[in-house]
């Protein structure tokens, strides 16, 4: 590709049903279809493979409309949340793994299990850091409470984001 050439990744305008929905898209050569529950949350998304439908990610959620289970190619990721609605721990094993059932004591990060792991520490209603396979990370955010920084438990950074104006995200640094 040359400067000033793109490639076209979505073809066709989406469809939508007659509640303004998208239901399906075209995109890079094939064609997708989702399905949309009554409280606008996409339960799965199919995609045409050889001529025949088939289920590339399906979505389940709890009664507060909250994402609780994402299958996606292969890896199920349970995201289990507190009574406030904060995210408090999310699994992703490998394909026929096993979640683990219960949080390490003290600061020690989860071991691997072949696939992630990931606790999330809140201060009120805050998010400090995040327990993971690769060790704790924290989160520091301005003072609109947009995360800006990541660091390691040595305090060495390993991301920031920049922040233009109505929320414009910058390159991840």
């Amino acid at each position: 590709m040359g400067k000033g050439e793109f490639v076209a990744l979505e073809t066709t305008q989406p469809q939508s049903d007659s509640r303004g929905r998208a239901t399906a898209r075209a995109l890079a050569g094939t064609s997708q279809t989702f399905t949309v529950d009554l409280a606008d949350r996409v339960n799965d998304v199919k995609q045409v493979v050889q001529g025949t439908p088939a289920v590339v990610a399906a979505y389940r959620y709890d009664g507060h409309g909250r994402r609780t289970s994402a299958a996606e190619e292969g890896t199920t990721t349970v995201q289990v949340y507190s009574q406030a609605g904060q995210l408090m721990y999310q699994s992703s094993p490998l394909a026929g793994g096993i979640f683990r059932s219960s949080f390490q004591i003290g600061d020690t990060p989860y071991a691997t299990s072949g696939g992630s792991n990931t606790r999330y520490v809140y201060l009120g209603r805050h998010l400090i850091a995040e327990d993971g396979t690769t060790g704790r990370q924290y989160i520091h955010t301005d003072g609109l409470g947009s995360p800006v920084r990541t660091t390691d438990a040595n305090g060495t950074p390993s991301a920031r984001e920049h922040y233009k104006p109505y929320g414009w995200g910058g390159p991840t640094r």
